[in-house]
């Protein structure tokens, strides 16, 4: 076998591709069916991962004035959480104001702030993002007396705030003694936002549940033999998986190979088994790799079509401003987005998918030698160049 091909010798197999092929042809082989998750509507809008809005959601519940029917129930579930956590005695809150963003210093901002004259709770929500802000800032700038704030951080997970005036409570902590309460309010809270918070609740409960599917560990276990060749066959898609990652983030072959065919990129792994970025040489040094492919290409493993690279012109920083200012005359120059609308970072300005056969997939250099010629014949690529002359004003 070549030595740059897909080499599965090191699995030093209990079970042999015959009986994995046996195996895997059997018709009584009952592979049990996944337990989804209950999706929600923030699922659906594709806010889920989202914290500002999760805050915007919270703040809206925290308000008393607002017209859900819940009262001050996120403001005292929050308070005994809290009195719980710290032994200090409950703070009043019977009139406050609920603030999104508050400006701190240094152009930072508190993510929810509820507070009066006398009393503050400095909460700072975290879904997915570490914990890197700096609380003292947050404190400081909050002028009541430190014996009446109290500094709350909300993350999916346990975790140490490594500051004495806040303490962590857990999304699920509060969801639950929320949903424990609800009963009392069955008369007075609206069916619309009965729905919100629910949705809500359900959504943080996809984002922190670790049981394992009973049907799949049962499965798993219910027999030795077969439990060696599901390993046999992970070893074997983790085997395919580190081929393809190693090809497409091999830097040093792949620069190589861009740089003899004339292509102005080169790669930058990621190294995180997704997507790895070929970032345009040419820019002037104020828009550094703010304009590049992005290859995503998990999709050669998990696909449910033809196995495909997808592959992105992505826009970031300097780029993206100048692109979004001046795109009618880019439009009239024939450059023009056949994706998606900017995100507050990034910008997948186009898109075009770069298809695998299995023959594709063989070699290390097959796979590189796919990528490049399909870069090389991109209409992607070719734009990318065009972007950057007209930043550089050489139109």
């Amino acid at each position: 076998m070549n030595r740059t091909s897909i080499n599965f010798k090191f699995l030093t197999m209990s079970v042999t591709f015959k009986e994995l092929s046996e195996w895997l042809s059997q018709e009584n082989i009952q592979i049990p069916e996944k337990q989804k998750q209950e999706k929600t509507f923030m699922d659906i809008a594709g806010i889920s991962r989202l914290e500002n809005h999760w805050s915007d959601i919270y703040a809206y519940f925290f308000n008393p004035k607002e017209k859900h029917g819940l009262g001050h129930l996120f403001i005292k579930t929050l308070n005994t959480l809290i009195a719980e956590k710290t032994g200090k005695a409950e703070l009043s809150m019977e009139k406050f104001s609920v603030i999104r963003e508050y400006s701190v210093e240094d152009d930072k901002r508190i993510d929810l702030l509820i507070k009066n004259e006398k009393e503050a709770i400095i909460i700072e929500n975290k879904v997915y993002a570490k914990l890197t802000n700096d609380l003292d800032i947050y404190w400081k700038s909050v002028l009541q007396l430190d014996e009446f704030k109290r500094g709350v951080i909300l993350s999916l997970y346990e975790i140490n705030p490594n500051n004495p005036y806040y303490i962590n409570i857990t999304h699920k902590e509060f969801a639950k003694a929320i949903e424990n309460a609800l009963p009392n309010y069955s008369h007075s809270l609206a069916p619309r936002d009965l729905l919100i918070l629910q949705d809500l609740i359900q959504n943080i409960y996809n984002k922190t549940s670790h049981d394992m599917d009973t049907n799949e560990l049962n499965f798993y276990y219910s027999d030795d033999r077969q439990r060696k060749i599901i390993n046999e066959l992970s070893k074997i898609r983790s085997n395919i998986i580190r081929h393809i990652c190693k090809s497409i983030e091999d830097e040093n072959t792949v620069n190589i190979r861009l740089a003899k065919r004339g292509i102005d990129l080169q790669v930058k792994a990621k190294g995180n088994h997704r997507y790895t970025y070929y970032t345009y040489i040419g820019c002037p040094k104020e828009c550094s790799e703010q304009i590049m492919l992005t290859l995503k290409y998990n999709s050669l493993w998990d696909f449910s079509q033809q196995c495909r690279v997808e592959m992105y012109l992505e826009l970031q920083g300097n780029i993206m401003k100048y692109v979004e200012q001046n795109l009618n005359s880019l439009k009239e120059a024939g450059i023009e987005p056949n994706y998606h609308t900017p995100k507050k970072d990034y910008w997948h300005f186009q898109k075009e998918d770069i298809l695998f056969t299995k023959e594709d997939l063989l070699t290390h250099d097959s796979i590189i030698e796919k990528i490049v010629t399909s870069i090389e014949k991109s209409p992607l690529y070719k734009n990318g160049l065009e972007i950057i002359r007209h930043y550089k004003g050489e139109k």
